[in-house]
């Protein structure tokens, strides 16, 4: 008898999480996209490559100045703002670290989030995102046209000397 009841004491019971709707803590929604389900396309590219005006976009859209969006700890805080926004399980911790380790997944991953919402202005970020591009690109090629020129003169002067 003793021995009963002495083996259920060294198994308590599991208790399985339950939702409480008056803790206001307690979230009950999920990403809509897994953190590291990030493929290569454009937002994720845009995230790696022009990280500042990602992070003022998703600022933007979470309801934030834009220029918050081009500080580096930024990123956490927003994710953080979106998610209790969103009642998304998580913690203050894993939002920081997703931030910290990987910023174009967190990035693409919050992007995402807001779009499903209906909250992510898809036009806007391309039109930004190829202007600074053509823009980056005709900088590098008037650069390179100008050195090209003055390689040119120089040896256009070499040989008359």
């Amino acid at each position: 008898m003793s021995r009963a009841i002495l083996t259920q004491h060294i198994h308590p019971t599991v208790y399985k999480h339950q939702y409480d709707p008056h803790n206001v803590w307690n979230f009950e929604k999920e990403w809509r996209t897994k953190l590291l389900s990030c493929s290569p396309t454009g937002r994720f590219c845009y995230a790696c490559f022009c990280s500042c005006c990602m992070g003022s976009k998703l600022a933007k859209n979470s309801g934030e100045k834009t220029l918050i969006g081009c500080m580096p700890c930024s990123l956490p805080y927003l994710r953080t703002k979106l998610r209790t926004a969103r009642r998304i399980e998580g913690s203050c911790c894993e939002d920081y670290c997703a931030s910290h380790y990987c910023m174009p997944c967190t990035a693409t991953q919050m992007a995402n989030e807001l779009e499903s919402q209906g909250l992510w202005e898809v036009a806007k970020t391309k039109k930004v995102f190829f202007s600074i591009f053509s823009f980056s690109l005709s900088l590098f090629s008037s650069t390179y046209i100008s050195e090209r020129n003055k390689a040119q003169r120089l040896q256009l002067q070499f040989i008359k000397d």
